[in-house]
């Protein structure tokens, strides 16, 4: 009877530990390495990539930071409050992101100097898992990694199910937990927390929120002539797309 009795209580220890996990607001620094860009582009020659690496040098900055605040089944992902920084006006472009439910997106961005508004179900991303761990502020993570084919990048997540929400920055999710931090291209672009918090969210929602109202679709041919014409141009794409 007594043992039945300890594990009647463990089990509503850990409903109760994990209930409490499953709302909050998470801070992301986000950094980018443009010289490890720069260097991927293919119409830049060697001699000027070399010259790029030699102005620049190493690119590392303390980068910008964005606020995550999620509850079970929706999740708000915008900019965050630097050090240096005291409100969000100075902010030129707009953008949000907010997911719903398993697959429901709304994605506010600029490109070409047009507002958007991806408005839709998101596409399902294809996972693969990795037998790898790492602490990421405070807490376990297992790392997962998957392909972006328009942005031809390659993208580690790493996800803790102590918090019990399967969202994360940069509208990526559809992981058995929340993802801690995002390592796009080896380094060039990190996306790490540095701290997590679970009081109950604010989510930082405009009443209205504005852009041409595209679905997936869409945005990922929207993407894709933006990338091709681009290239075509000689142009760094990156400078008005999100790496």
């Amino acid at each position: 009877m007594q043992k039945l009795f300890m594990l009647l209580v463990g089990a509503i220890c850990w409903v109760s530990a994990y209930s409490q996990n499953d709302q909050g607001t998470i801070v992301f620094n986000r950094k980018i390495d443009y010289v490890k860009i720069m260097d991927a582009l293919p119409y830049l020659s060697q001699e000027e990539k070399d010259r790029i690496k030699l102005t620049w040098g190493k690119s590392e900055g303390r980068g910008s930071n964005y606020n995550l605040t999620f509850e079970p089944n929706k999740s708000v992902y915008t900019y965050g409050i630097d050090d240096r920084e005291y409100n969000w006006s100075w902010r030129k472009d707009e953008f949000l992101i907010i997911k719903e439910d398993a697959d429901k997106i709304k994605r506010q961005f600029v490109l070409g100097g047009k507002l958007y508004l991806q408005d839709g179900t998101q596409d399902r991303i294809k996972w693969k898992m990795k037998n790898e761990i790492r602490e990421i502020a405070g807490y376990l993570c297992m790392k997962a990694t998957t392909i972006d084919t328009i942005k031809n990048q390659t993208i580690d997540a790493w996800f803790t199910d102590q918090i019990p929400v399967s969202s994360g920055p940069e509208g990526f999710g559809g992981l058995p937990g929340m993802i801690l931090m995002l390592d796009i291209n080896d380094g060039t672009s990190i996306v790490e927390a540095t701290k997590v918090d679970m009081a109950v969210p604010e989510h930082p929602i405009p009443k209205k929120i504005k852009g041409k109202k595209i679905d997936t679709e869409e945005y990922a041919s929207i993407l894709t002539k933006f990338f091709k014409n681009s290239i075509e141009g000689e142009r760094n794409p990156f400078w008005e797309v999100r790496y």
